[in-house]
């Protein structure tokens, strides 16, 4: 009974520095080398590099930016999201095309700007006209 309690009270122990600690972790030496890949549903990987190229395939991808698209809504709103979560957000009416939801207007001393449709009305209040 007593060896079962000093068992018991290693296992719990145990439990515990893993839940503390953080548990398991990759030595710095080991870290050497790995490769981190993206999913585009958020997932992410840290592997040898010769072990990518499988998830590559299946679109999996070593450069972040390729995994997120930004939107963009009239009203000037932007959000960078997951391409997996895209054809949501799309659905919901916000644009993965900058020049969709805006304009060029020029201020009065005729520069430039990209303007979001739903604020086209208030620049030209203030002399703006459309390039």
């Amino acid at each position: 009974m007593k060896l079962l309690r000093k068992l018991l009270a290693s296992l719990v122990t145990g439990i515990l520095c893993v839940c503390i600690f953080g548990g398991f972790t990759i030595p710095p030496e080991a870290e050497d080398g790995l490769l981190t890949i993206y999913s585009t549903d958020g997932r992410m990987l840290r592997i040898a590099p010769e072990d990518s190229l499988a998830y590559i395939e299946e679109g999996w991808s070593p450069n972040f930016n390729e995994v997120v698209v930004t939107l963009w809504k009239t009203d000037g709103s932007s959000k960078v999201v997951m391409r997996a979560r895209e054809e949501e957000y799309l659905r919901a009416g916000w644009s993965n095309d900058f020049y969709a939801v805006t304009v060029i207007m020029r201020d009065t001393e005729g520069k430039a700007f990209s303007v979001f449709l739903d604020h086209v009305e208030e620049y030209k209040e203030k002399g703006w006209t459309l390039y």
